[in-house]
């Protein structure tokens, strides 16, 4: 690998190196220049490498701020007339704007990787969202700031960015968002409940930003701020929508400006604003509509990948200066870390940017290499790379694409046949770029393995992750050229994709059901189109044709993991147990070291009566989350209480508790072993938590008055009844517990109204059936025995479960005697 110790002096080429200088220059020896050019060139190295003057950048605090889905042409200080951005636009004319700021990739995943290391993605590995992972390998810019004593955060908004995915190298805190435990396919009714959030919105964001500066103040910090707003859904508060025209995408963005205000305006109360040097830049744009595309990750575009990049640091950058040439988010790191006289990553691709920030060179033209891979892992299409350069850029695709972005910016003329040299010229400069780049480790060991619960959190805002297994063509320059179909080819594919994904997320489900069959009759190939018309059909209730379509996915791929998930739930949810274990199987042979693929295959098996084997694989997936889990501290608890292990069951479910502190089945089930080992008091604390988490809990407080009524608080007990009988009036455990109670106390008058309610909610119940005929038989208030009607009652009882059961016979005979049937009752 060539040495990428410093910023400046390596990768010049004549043509299209990583970094040019134009003019005679570049020829020359950097000795060569450095004598030419006098002691002026060693203050430049001193100042930028060295130690520093008095605009020394040592001790500074890094507050990093990156934008999702963030397009540059959309903000105030880019030029946009109708944007509301204040306070970014304050931010760019207090620090250093640049103007043609290009990411290697449209998608989160792999761009934030790439700000955090400098490196491009076919070097650090994490080439997609949900199936890679940026590998320990690689050397991230949190890693470097920590071993320089700083105290490190970082602030999470998606779940694309969760510490499964591994940015966390070199953090202190990372504060994700808990990944949902995937119970199955949505079905009615919940298919017609709004669709679980899948970020932290900006106000959020900003309070813990502001939470976390105050606590850190007094230390040296690295704080890494995500916002998530502008991603699709577009979904602003109606007074931004408002400001912005009723424009959602650019609500989103004002929306999140004023929350980046409120960070900034605390960075200036805590008196930090003159000692923290600001980076805010996105990760990547958005189609909206251009090109065919609405959102992002299909094509290399400059509406996704051109991006906005501020630096503001009072003192030590000039305030409202502008950067026309064109720089790369892998710059970014190279620059902090100068800024911050910090040691560079010897790995980087990206360059310190220092010089051009204070204007002491504009000769640089650097090279931006682009690529996405999403097509491919989606939809088995062609992957694209791209290539811009001295005002051009080469897209490397099935069939080519050459813009002169300089002179035509929204890209809308392909010079592909009109300038065929100046494209072979930066085809071969692309794939040089790339031949003279050695990966820091093998594509293997970057390849995540995605769980059923993040396949659904990146499913429901429209990525379609790659199988486990899928073909790679990525490591090193194997995959350089295009094959496969041209996405571009395919654009009414995409558009379909992105309205049907749309249609979900706001419940059209028939709208979602019509285009997704009509996706599975133009790509009937594509396995990953029919799952997601499998899940449709599950959310309409259509069970029957979702498993059989579900099956349909699997002969085209075998190993597509989270429809054997899905098929899993919905065996097991029609009683086809040995059907779901089967598929759930399947999940573990696939993805073995997924905790919840065990947990899954666990509870089925548990269902299926066969709890030793439960037991094992919950221990399994115990071991690999460290104990972490509440819901496989759960599960394990029910597994060992059912198999008559109660102390320990007892354990797991504390811990349950201990580690999701809200969790009411939890303490509800914890309650029920510790009434079961005789320890009540210490019971119902646990019954009253899990009601208070959830007051609508009536199996707990049906079980709370009966543990009331076992220490002789009858008269509590009686009212806890009471009430769930009346806010629950559906939930039969109650009519007979309160019965009895009532029947014990003597207060016959209300057993019976209770039996009463309690038939008309349930007839079918026996039980309640031949209480009831036992009061109106037997009852010592004359007033309210019912002869007649206690036959009536009993002789159904007994038609319904035959002449075998002594008690109903024995409650019958003392209705006919009641009735005066006294041959009948002998």
């Amino acid at each position: 690998m060539a040495d990428r110790s410093s910023g400046v002096g390596r990768g010049f080429r004549i043509m299209m190196g990583r970094i040019r200088l134009t003019g005679k220059v570049q020829a020359l020896p950097l000795l060569m220049i450095l004598a030419a050019v006098g002691l002026g060139a060693w203050g430049i190295i001193n100042r930028y490498f060295g130690p520093a003057g008095h605009a020394s950048g040592a001790g500074l605090n890094l507050l990093l701020i990156t934008l999702d889905t963030t397009r540059a042409d959309r903000l105030g200080c880019y030029g946009y007339a109708k944007a509301h951005t204040p306070h970014l636009d304050r931010l760019a004319r207090e620090g250093v704007m640049f103007d043609q700021c290009i990411s290697s990739v449209p998608i989160t995943l792999p761009s934030h990787a790439s700000i955090m290391t400098g490196t491009y993605p076919f070097i650090h590995g994490a080439r997609d969202n949900g199936s890679y992972r940026v590998a320990d390998e690689n050397e991230t810019l949190a890693e470097r700031l920590k071993q320089a004593g700083y105290v490190t955060g970082a602030l999470i908004a998606s779940p694309v960015l969760n510490g499964q995915y591994n940015l966390t190298q070199g953090f202190d805190l990372y504060v994700d968002l808990p990944e949902p435990v995937y119970e199955g396919p949505i079905l009615p009714p919940a298919a017609d409940q709004p669709p679980p959030t899948t970020e932290r919105k900006a106000n959020e964001m900003a309070d813990r930003a502001i939470a976390w500066l105050r606590d850190h103040a007094s230390r040296r910090f690295f704080l890494w701020v995500h916002f998530y707003d502008p991603h699709w859904p577009y979904e602003p508060p109606a007074e931004f929508a408002e400001r912005c025209g009723g424009d959602v995408y650019d609500g989103e963005v004002s929306f999140m400006d004023a929350q980046i205000g409120r960070i900034l305006d605390e960075l200036k109360a805590l008196k930090l604003q003159e000692t923290t040097l600001v980076a805010l830049l996105a990760d990547h744009g958005e189609g909206l509509g251009e090109h065919g595309e609405d959102t992002h990750g299909f094509f290399l575009y400059d509406t996704t990948l051109r991006v906005p990049f501020i630096l503001r640091s009072p003192g030590r950058i000039p305030p409202g200066r502008l950067v026309a040439e064109q720089v790369r988010t892998i710059d970014v790191a190279p620059t902090i870390l100068a800024s911050l006289q910090l040691p560079s990553m010897p790995a980087a691709e990206g360059v310190n940017l220092m010089p051009l920030v204070l204007g002491e060179s504009d000769q640089w033209q650097l090279e931006a290499y682009g690529e996405t891979w999403m097509p491919y892992h989606g939809f088995f299409y062609s992957w694209l790379r791209c290539l811009r350069a001295a005002g051009w850029k080469f897209v490397l695709a099935p069939r080519c694409e050459l813009f002169q972005v300089a002179e035509d910016p929204r890209e809308t003329r392909n010079l592909i046949d009109v300038q065929p040299d100046q494209a072979a010229a930066m085809r071969t400069s692309l794939k040089e770029l790339i031949e003279n780049a050695t990966p820091v480790l093998s594509m293997s060991g970057s390849r995540a393995n995605l769980s059923a619960g993040a396949a659904q959190q990146l499913g429901a805002i429209g990525y379609a992750v790659a199988p486990a297994d899928q073909e790679s063509f990525e490591s090193g320059i194997a995959g350089f050229e295009p094959r496969f179909t041209d996405p571009k080819d395919r654009l009414e594919v995409i558009r379909l994709w992105e309205e049907g994904v749309a249609a979900l997320w706001n419940r059209d489900l028939q709208r979602g059901e019509t285009i997704f069959r009509e996706l599975r009759e133009r790509e009937p190939t594509v396995a990953p189109l029919r799952g997601k018309l499998a899940q449709v059909l599950a959310m309409r209730g259509s069970l029957e044709e979702a498993i059989r379509t579900y099956q349909e996915a699997l002969q085209l791929d075998p190993k597509l993991a989270p429809v054997h998930t899905d098929l899993g739930f919905l065996f097991r949810q029609a009683g086809r147990l040995a059907e779901a274990i089967h598929h759930f199987q399947a999940v573990v042979d696939l993805m073995p070291d997924d905790p919840f693929a065990l947990y899954n295959l666990a509870n089925t098996l548990s269902l299926a009566g066969r709890g030793d084997e439960a037991t094992s694989y919950l221990r399994r997936a115990d071991e690999m989350t460290e104990g972490t889990s509440p819901q496989i501290q759960y599960n394990l608890g029910t597994v060992l209480a059912e198999s008559g292990q109660p102390q320990e069951a007892i354990q797991h479910f504390r811990s349950a508790v201990e580690l999701k502190p809200d969790y009411a089945e939890a303490h509800y089930n914890l309650a029920n072993v510790l009434v079961r080992a005789e320890r009540i008091d210490d019971a119902l604390p646990h019954y009253r938590q899990a009601l208070k988490i959830k007051p609508d809990f009536s199996a707990a407080a049906v079980n709370l008055g009966t543990v009331l009524a076992r220490t002789g608080r009858k008269d509590q007990a009686i009212e806890c009844l009471y009430q769930v009988m009346r806010s629950d009036p559906g939930y039969r455990e109650t009519y007979g517990r309160l019965f009895r109670l009532l029947d014990d106390a003597g207060r016959d008058k209300e057993a019976l109204e209770v039996l009463d309610t309690g038939l008309e909610h349930h007839p079918e119940d026996t039980s309640l059936a031949i209480s009831l005929a036992w009061v109106l038989a037997a009852s010592p208030d004359p007033q309210l025995r019912d002869g007649s009607r206690a036959v009536q009652l009993a002789e159904s009882v007994c038609r319904r479960i035959g002449d075998a059961d002594a008690q109903a016979l024995h409650i019958l005979a003392a209705a006919y005697a009641e009735a005066g049937r006294f041959d009948e009752a002998a």
